[in-house]
């Protein structure tokens, strides 16, 4: 269940990163092509730094 969750999660964060890309080739401002980056690329990130976390706990892998 922790496999599911943290291979959803990656893939999320994956789909987050190359939708982010997609407003850069608008003819909107730089500024509103900036923040879309920004965001969905730190929503992309989170989620896979996440995904990553429960993969690595769920194994038993624990650092602390």
């Amino acid at each position: 269940m922790i496999d599911v969750l943290s291979y959803g999660l990656i893939v999320l964060g994956i789909i987050f990163w190359f939708w982010g890309t997609l407003p850069l080739l608008g003819h909107r401002s730089v500024l509103f092509k900036l923040h879309s980056l920004s965001v969905s690329d730190t929503l992309g990130s989170m989620s896979i730094v996440l995904g990553c976390c429960s993969k690595f706990l769920g194994n038993g892998l624990c650092w602390c």
